[in-house]
């Protein structure tokens, strides 16, 4: 009967089709017992009421179907479509892909999840850069929701990290940053770290910054939006220092080739090929190994940005604009103190004390000697 499916063979499988309004759907049971075979029919006619009901989303052979790189795509489609696709989305989005995109979208386990996090926190990644991945990953899932692929029922456990202490602190004094600075290649990648240690620039940031950004009669950099986290053009003014790395990148901005024409550079930033500038973890690793600096990483230089800038005096709303931080809340997260600056302040608390002290019992001492 119509309303109850059916079985069918091609080969030695039994195959079932069953009808939801309106439209036949056919997929395989897997199974070349009948029995077996009816028993899949039958809890298939199950989803397919309880979708009637309103009591879950019938999930349709298609949708089984669907891998994690599709609803990457769809995820990927819909952040370019409302302008989010910023570098770091993109960033993170790829890298669930990649790590994720091979799998059957209903087919994912928790468990699955749970030990690709596992890899991950062995490798030493981050909590909050696993985070950001398992994030994206569950966005897509979302979105495939949103798209009725399946239901919110179908989007498998993922377990999200406590970030909480795992905040990175650390920052470069400049002095630290001078002997660093002096093991970082001098082929282009040199001024591209000053420049991020002098500006507090993100990377991506920094690494796709073109000439047509720089307008060189107001002395200034526009960034459009479109090359921001937070989606805000800035225009950002240069310095006497910055304009001298201005100056030594234009003396590299024409690119001889292989058959010995000359062409010009669209970044601003690169190692001597014209490209954009990409991974550099080798060269960093090396160089803050032979500067004796440990624990250190790129990102680094933006805290440190934000130390000496609130070290000079520089008040929140300045250092927000220059940074490119929306918010103080936002700021304050790299605001970083040092050991001995907290010891320093806690001494003068307690000398506070002890003088308060002091002169109370000269106060006692001197009403008791005048009784």
């Amino acid at each position: 009967m119509r309303g109850q499916g059916r079985l069918f063979k091609r080969g030695d499988i039994f195959w079932m089709a069953y009808y939801l309004n309106g439209r036949e759907y056919r997929e395989s049971t897997k199974c070349t017992d009948e029995k077996k075979a009816e028993k899949v029919l039958s809890d298939r006619l199950d989803e397919r009421g309880a979708a009637r009901k309103g009591a879950r989303t019938f999930v349709t052979p298609k949708a089984k179907r669907i891998t994690v790189r599709q609803l990457c795509e769809a995820l990927r489609r819909k952040y370019e479509l409302n302008e989010k696709a910023t570098p770091q989305n993109l960033s993170h989005l790829n890298r669930a892909e990649k790590d994720f995109g091979h799998y059957r979208a209903l087919e994912l386990t928790a468990d699955e999840i749970d030990d690709y996090i596992d890899r991950r926190k062995q490798d030493g990644d981050a909590k909050a850069t696993v985070n950001r991945v398992t994030g994206m990953l569950l966005q897509a899932y979302r979105h495939g929701v949103v798209q009725k692929h399946f239901s919110e029922f179908n989007i498998p456990s993922i377990t999200h990290l406590d970030e909480k202490g795992n905040e990175r602190k650390g920052f470069l004094k400049p002095e630290q940053f001078e002997k660093l600075l002096k093991h970082i290649p001098n082929d282009g990648l040199r001024d591209f770290v000053e420049w991020g240690y002098k500006t507090g620039q993100r990377k991506n940031e920094t690494a796709a910054m073109t000439w047509a950004m720089f307008d060189s009669k107001d002395g200034v950099l526009r960034i459009p939006g479109d090359q921001c986290k937070n989606r805000i053009d800035r225009t950002s003014p240069l310095t006497a220092a910055l304009r001298a790395i201005i100056e030594r990148r234009q003396a590299k901005r024409e690119i001889k080739t292989k058959d010995g024409s000359v062409r010009m550079t669209e970044f601003i930033f690169h190692r001597g090929d014209g490209r954009r500038i990409g991974d550099f973890k080798k060269s960093w690793k090396t160089a803050c190994t032979k500067a004796e600096v440990t624990a250190t990483l790129y990102h680094d230089l933006r805290r440190s940005f934000v130390k000496n800038g609130r070290d000079a005096g520089i008040p929140a709303a300045l250092l927000m604009r220059a940074g490119g931080w929306e918010s103080e809340a936002m700021l304050k997260r790299y605001s970083i103190d040092l050991n001995e600056e907290v010891r320093a302040a806690m001494e003068q608390a307690d000398k506070y004390v002890a003088t308060a002290q002091a002169n109370a019992a000269q106060e006692s001492n001197l009403l008791a000697m005048r009784k």
